[in-house]
Formats: structure tokens, sequence, C-alpha cells
């Protein structure tokens, strides 16, 4: 979308969102950016290491996956991203810590 509506991306960039949902493509919600950047706004807005979930939450959360919620549901019932949720339920994102 971002080449579409503002033009190429140069090497060396990447398109960012401040919105911060990877699924995102109103314009008006992408810039261009280092990866540096990115890791930047990441921690400017506390996104790394918030989403921590408990052994029981991850169990339940995949419990729900399994019985069709959709992932945006179980998202926000446990307060993370649709994004993160979706990983948990695939057992991609198994990071519990508390």
């Amino acid at each position: 979308m971002f080449s579409l509506t503002k033009g190429d991306i140069p090497n060396g960039l990447q398109v960012l969102h401040t919105c911060d949902n990877g699924a995102c493509v109103n314009p008006s919600h992408l810039w261009l950016g280092t990866q540096k950047d990115n890791m930047q706004d990441c921690a400017r807005k506390h996104r790394k290491g918030t989403q921590k979930l408990t052994r029981d939450q991850i169990l339940e959360i995949r419990r729900l996956g399994k019985s069709g919620v959709s992932f945006h549901l179980v998202a926000k019932q446990f307060n993370v991203s649709p994004q993160y949720a979706s990983r948990v339920i695939r057992n991609i994102q198994p990071d519990y810590v508390k």
C-alpha cells in the first residue's frame, strides 16, 4: 500500500506502522524507517516485553483457539495484540515469564 500511495521504498528502509497493526493498510498510518527506527519506536511505546502471559493463560488461549474462538476475541480477553494471540494459539509464541 505504501508503494501504491507514496512511492518506492528505498533500499535499507522498511514500512513501519504508527498504529502498530501489521495488517493495517491505511496510507496515513505508514511511514518509512530503518530497523533501528522500528526498535526505538517499539521501546518508546513499550511494546517489547509487555505481552507476557502466565503458563495457565497460554494454555487457556490455546484451548480457546482449538475450540474455535477467534484470535481477535482471545486477544481482547487477554489484553494482547491479535497477532500475539494468533502466535500463541499456533504454538509459535509460548513465552510466559510470570
